[in-house]
């Protein structure tokens, strides 16, 4: 746990962008340069270190060609056909090896821009007793969306929607002032679960809680996540909301529009003012110029006739607590002499599955996937034409050649390995568009003859 005095800084990390490098010639000639080079600009560069071949054969990624019948949104029929989730019982998903991939790159996003900011990581339980939750008067305010247990002796838990108890709970039994990263699975007992991990009943979730001093302090922690979903590859717009069960002073929340998503927006069509329709509905729109929502958008619209409807998926809320939690468990700050006062709490969440889902949703074509290098499964895949010995041992130095000059590939690049009994070229291909890697080199029968290999662009079609 990190403990601090004065201000806390709400600072991030540049957005890595990937440069070109100049790779001296390698095993190849004439455009080979050229393959990697482009890889280069996709991947960036890092320390060098040897490699393992990561083999297609030898991977688990079971791509079907049969789409689930219960959904029609285009990201629950593509992770199910790519082999990335596969659904357990209504709303719960197992996420397969290519899925864990991806989440964990995620999460590694959001934990270097978190970690820049002083935060610290944890791991709360999932199952939480029913006395905090009484406490604060949430165990009997949650509706049916609540998982309740009862231990063999009769003992009340519930399986964790959230952790603002939990947390405030540790803070008010050791620290002073502090921020931390909870990561861990959460539950909610949802009346119609659907779209796969879009919407589920377990789901992964990132929180971060901070915990200062004064309410400027904490308000000045508020706005921090816009660079997350930037190195992510989402566009997102922060919406006015309603702050529900969880409480707070303030409340906003993280969209991606999108015709398929279930929350309605006004926004203004002349400035960024941006609002969710039920917060809007509860008559905040007459009173919103006395919201401190200015550190996110505009507190009100230019002109209320201007406002559009639009579609968004949430996939990101913050709130403002305030001492809802602080004052009840008891998270006091404690000054110079006897006098205490509570800790100003803020809430920032994070759907990591709900995000995966949307970049699918979002960047996919008629092929199939489209990932954004920062979170793709693997970076690429190399394809030989043929499975003989010439193409074979070609491949796996090309393999080998392109870990040496571009480390970052290390663990992230897929020899396809199958012969021509198991799968066809075509079949390879049609795989490779389907599962979305940023980049495939086809070795052909130019490498052979000349030392030429094909690299496709998989988010422009582009080809060199």
């Amino acid at each position: 746990l990190m403990f601090r005095s004065g201000v806390l800084s709400a600072r991030f990390a540049t957005w890595f962008t990937p440069r070109l490098y100049t790779v001296p010639a390698c095993l190849c000639s004439g455009s080979s340069s050229t393959v990697c080079r482009s890889i280069h600009a996709l991947s960036g560069t890092t320390n060098q270190q040897q490699s393992h071949r990561i083999r297609r054969s030898q991977l688990f990624i079971p791509v079907g060609r049969d789409d689930p019948r219960e959904t029609t949104l285009r990201s629950h029929i593509l992770m199910t056909r790519a082999g990335l989730i596969h659904r357990s019982a209504t709303g719960v998903y197992s996420m397969l090896p290519a899925a864990t991939r991806v989440l964990s790159k995620v999460e590694r996003i959001i934990d270097k821009h978190l970690s820049v900011i002083g935060c610290n990581k944890l791991s709360m339980p999932l199952l939480l007793p029913s006395d905090l939750w009484k406490e604060t008067g949430r165990w009997d305010s949650v509706g049916p969306e609540l998982f309740r247990v009862n231990d063999r002796h009769d003992v009340e838990y519930c399986l964790a929607p959230t952790h603002e108890e939990a947390i405030t709970s540790i803070v008010s039994d050791f620290a002073p002032s502090k921020k931390t990263l909870p990561l861990g699975k959460k539950y909610r007992d949802e009346a119609r679960p659907r779209y796969g991990i879009m919407r589920a009943r377990e789901f992964i979730m990132k929180d971060l809680y901070t915990f200062d001093e004064t309410k400027e302090l904490a308000l000045k922690t508020y706005s921090a996540y816009h660079k997350i979903f930037n190195e992510i590859g989402l566009d997102v717009v922060v919406a006015a909301a309603d702050s529900g069960n969880i409480g707070g002073q303030l409340s906003h929340e993280f969209h991606v529009l999108s015709d398929v998503g279930e929350d309605d927006l006004l926004s203004c069509s002349r400035c960024e003012y941006t609002a969710n329709v039920e917060w809007v509905a509860s008559d905040h729109l007459d009173n919103i110029t006395s919201n401190p929502s200015s550190c996110l958008n505009p507190p009100s619209p230019c002109d209320k006739e201007l406002l559009v409807q639009r579609k968004g998926i949430e996939v990101g809320h913050l709130f403002y607590l305030g001492s809802k939690y602080s004052q009840v468990l008891g998270a006091v700050v404690r000054g110079m002499g006897s006098e205490s006062h509570p800790m100003e709490m803020g809430c920032y969440g994070l759907g990591v599955s709900r995000i995966v889902a949307t970049v699918v949703e979002q960047y996919a074509d008629e092929k199939g996937m489209r990932w954004p290098k920062s979170i793709a499964p693997f970076q690429g895949v190399i394809v030989p034409l043929l499975d003989s010995v010439e193409f074979t041992e070609l491949a796996n130095s090309l393999y080998d050649e392109l870990i040496h000059r571009i480390p970052a590939l290390n663990d992230d690049l897929v020899l396809d390995d199958r012969d021509r009994k198991q799968m066809s070229l075509g079949a390879k291909l049609t795989e490779a568009d389907i599962l979305g890697y940023p980049f495939q080199v086809v070795v052909g029968k130019r490498a052979l003859s000349e030392g030429v290999f094909e690299l496709q662009h998989r988010f422009t079609g582009e080809k060199v």
